[in-house]
């Protein structure tokens, strides 16, 4: 049969006691009533079996157990002391790490984190990257190190602590160059027409897009993929044919005029950005605080 545990908080309040010898300037250190301090003492003994103090009128005097305990407990005691210190000094050391896509990083969020740096520079982070999860939420996986995640999908997965960052739009785009050379007045067989181009993490963008345009059959898959999102938009611009764009992704080449959008054609994407973590994690003061910061970038602050 395994021994009970000896209670922490009455071994706690004990060494300090023994200490001082005293339950009155015991309560003074430990921020705590000497009658708190007392019962402390007394659940200790009870659970030893054992007197620690002698009990005067004016005060306390260690017993001879009691000073035999104080010599055994106390270096275990400071070894606690010492051990939470290092672990709460690891965990305030230790970075943050957010999980996205890498898209997300390089699209939408690397612009903004120099304010967030500035704002807060004992905050270090490490990014991670994943592939994505089912629209529905299945499949996720959130691993052992990770503190966040920000997740593309159609709703949250179940069992844990979620806020919608945004939504955007699905929508054509190609090169002003391109578009110049299209007419005027565009059909969807206008722009079907084009060389299509798509991103790998985003394979059904065409057929979404043109199920919503009230396309009658299936389409044929685009003639060139790319990897990353990056590469994509780059192609674009360059006039090698159409995507269909992510509105949020591609915001500041819309603004710069290096990519023209459909915007008659634009549909409402069916997933959003949402920021993930364990409930546990949630009053975490560094997650809080980028939390916080990340939904006032997005607009839900």
């Amino acid at each position: 049969m395994t021994d009970p545990l000896l209670p922490l908080n009455a071994l706690r309040a004990f060494a300090v006691a023994a200490r001082h010898e005293s339950f009155l300037l015991a309560g003074q250190e430990l921020n705590v009533s000497p009658g708190a301090i007392s019962r402390h003492v007394k659940t200790l003994e009870n659970h030893l079996g054992t007197a620690l103090f002698l009990r005067h009128s004016n005060g306390v005097t260690l017993t001879d157990t009691g000073r035999v305990c104080l010599e055994r407990f106390a270096p275990l005691m400071d070894d606690l002391a010492t051990a939470t210190r290092d672990l709460r000094t690891h965990v305030e050391a230790r970075p943050i790490v957010i999980s996205t896509l890498p898209v997300f990083m390089e699209k939408w969020l690397t612009p903004y984190l120099s304010d967030f740096q500035n704002g807060h520079p004992d905050i270090r982070f490490r990014f991670d990257f994943h592939d994505g999860i089912s629209t529905d939420g299945r499949g996720f996986s959130f691993g052992p190190d990770i503190d966040a995640m920000i997740v593309y999908v159609e709703r949250p997965p179940e069992g844990f602590h979620s806020e919608r960052l945004f939504g955007e739009k699905l929508v054509p785009v190609c090169s002003p160059t391109l578009r110049a050379a299209m007419p005027d007045t565009l059909t969807l067989r206008d722009i079907l027409s084009q060389t299509r181009l798509q991103d790998t993490f985003w394979p059904d963008d065409w057929s979404v897009w043109a199920r919503a345009m009230g396309h009658p059959g299936n389409l044929q898959a685009p003639e060139l993929s790319f990897a990353l999102y990056n590469g994509l938009i780059q192609s674009v611009k360059s006039g090698m044919g159409v995507a269909i764009g992510h509105s949020a992704m591609i915001r500041r080449e819309l603004e710069a005029g290096d990519l023209v959008a459909f915007d008659a054609f634009a549909i409402d994407a069916p997933e959003s950005y949402y920021l993930v973590t364990r409930r546990s994690l949630r009053n975490n003061p560094k997650l809080a605080a980028f939390w916080k910061w990340i939904l006032k970038c997005s607009g839900n602050s």
